[in-house]
């Protein structure tokens, strides 16, 4: 890079999963001449992540089925496979990456920092810490939220944004949490809400439409699924149950909100919502439930030493599945009259 007289035809600044997927594809161009420079390590950002920090979108080995590895940054490479697991932390992914780019002979010059870019006739001229180069064109894959923007407020030098190390210490006392940009929480309410009522309309449209009963029946089960369980399923996965446990009085206020709207709205009838019922629903199935685990937890923390009362919440982790089996086989159960009643009908 030292000799100005070498003129790349493209150069990538960055060496993250855009720009080792960038070069890949640029070596896909007969005699087009690349290269890829990175002012840290090889997958540097994944490398400043928090250690409790793992990707969202799991891998999968589906190459021999056609299917590419979500992750991936070549279709004939798969994460999964690399690395063993199907959600990589960042310093696996990091080393995912670093295969990649050895085994294509991808050319990356790390410890590489750019300081200026000049357009010029033959293209750009970049200052780099190593020396100038010239490229007819430029790719910049450095990534958009390398450098955060700390929040503009009062105090806010007194809190820890969420891509720094220290926000993922482990803290005692209150911990106050500011902003849901994109969280998981806005995905999951727009899902429930918004995509589901409306693919199910869908389906019961195209399915369902000369069958009035099966169509609100159908209709009635995506537009009012159950709000807690997945609460369970949550725990089975090893997610943050505790942020889950947020979504359960959003979910239950939301759909007792609107029931009667999507009633109205897909199936074309009105509803009348008891005040007297919305008072009994919220009381059995919020309030109740959230103040026996508020009672038993404030019990049991004050009865038993802080090991014992993991061995406890790890006892009763392990009932889940069961649980859950109870649970739908009663369900099943309670209504196997109605069931067998309408058999005829049905078969």
């Amino acid at each position: 890079m030292g000799n100005e007289q070498d003129v790349l035809d493209t150069l990538v600044i960055g060496s993250g999963p855009a720009g080792i997927g960038t070069a890949l594809a640029l070596q896909a161009v007969p005699g087009l001449v690349h290269g890829v420079v990175e002012r840290g390590e090889l997958g540097e950002s994944f490398l400043q992540w928090p250690d409790q920090v793992t990707f969202l979108t799991p891998s999968f080995t589906g190459n021999g089925f056609g299917a590419t590895d979500l992750n991936s940054v070549h279709p004939e490479t798969s994460p999964a496979f690399s690395l063993g697991v199907d959600y990589p932390t960042d310093t696996q992914y990091a080393r995912y990456l670093r295969g990649v780019a050895q085994h294509f002979a991808v050319p990356v010059m790390t410890k590489t920092e750019v300081t200026a870019i000049t357009a010029t006739p033959e293209g750009v001229s970049l200052e780099t810490s190593r020396g100038a180069v010239v490229a007819r064109t430029v790719v910049w894959a450095g990534g958009e939220f390398h450098n955060p923007r700390q929040p503009n407020m009062a105090g806010g030098e007194h809190a820890d944004h969420s891509s720094t190390k220290a926000a993922w210490t482990v803290r005692s006392g209150r911990v106050v949490i500011i902003g849901g940009y994109e969280s998981g929480l806005d995905v999951a309410w727009c899902a429930n809400f918004i995509l589901i009522p409306t693919v199910g309309f869908a389906i019961a449209s195209v399915f369902l439409a000369a069958e009035p009963l099966l169509f609100t029946g159908v209709l009635i089960y995506f537009v009012a699924p159950c709000t807690d369980w997945f609460l369970g399923f949550t725990r089975l996965a090893g997610g943050n149950t505790t942020l889950g446990a947020v979504l359960l009085p959003v979910n239950l206020i939301t759909q007792l909100v609107l029931f009667p709207v999507f009633l109205a709205l897909f199936a074309r009838t009105t509803s009348v919502t008891d005040p007297v019922i919305l008072v009994q629903t919220m009381s059995l199935w919020f309030a109740a439930p959230v103040a026996i685990a508020v009672g038993a937890r404030t019990i049991l923390t004050r009865l038993l030493s802080a090991a014992a009362f993991d061995r406890v919440l790890r006892a009763v982790s392990a009932t889940i599945p069961w649980t859950i089996a109870f649970v739908i086989v009663q369900i099943f159960a309670a209504h196997i009259g109605v069931i067998l009643g309408h058999a005829l009908e049905i078969f």
